[in-house]
């Protein structure tokens, strides 16, 4: 089983995503609770530092853009269908740096989570070969 992740690799994960965020003029933020979260035991499976960085790789490239044009206060939910992983955020314009704060308020892993907010589904379900026949029978 992975090891729980520590206070100080998620404030490295942070600066790395920053670093490939600022492209976008946005700031990533992981508050106190995700911390907790992010090693709970009701997550079934520990999350790992590459299922997280692999889920904001792909918010990057596919709504970095949309995220840095964020006109106003949004909760929104970051999902991630192969890893039933979910993040509700906060997405709002810092007046002070004139960036994109987008704060995770929690993580999970939790198959069909329900939420209100839109959801940025940064991946789809893996097919397999059963999936795919069935998507376009012959």
């Amino acid at each position: 089983m992975p090891d729980k992740i520590s206070k100080i690799q998620l404030q490295v994960i942070e600066k790395s995503l920053d670093k490939m965020f600022a492209k976008l003029d946005i700031d990533i933020d992981f508050s106190g609770h995700f911390l907790e979260r992010i090693n709970d035991s009701r997550n079934g499976d520990q999350i790992t530092i590459s299922e997280l960085i692999k889920i904001y790789n792909s918010l990057y490239k596919k709504f970095g853009i949309q995220i840095s044009k964020t006109p106003k206060e949004v909760e929104e939910v970051i999902k991630s269908i192969s890893t039933d992983i979910n993040i509700p955020v906060n997405i709002h314009h810092d007046r002070k740096t004139n960036k994109i704060d987008v704060v995770a308020k929690t993580i999970m892993r939790k198959k069909n989570y329900k939420t209100p907010n839109d959801i940025l589904q940064v991946e789809s379900k893996v097919k397999t070969f059963r999936d795919f026949v069935k998507e376009y029978p012959y």
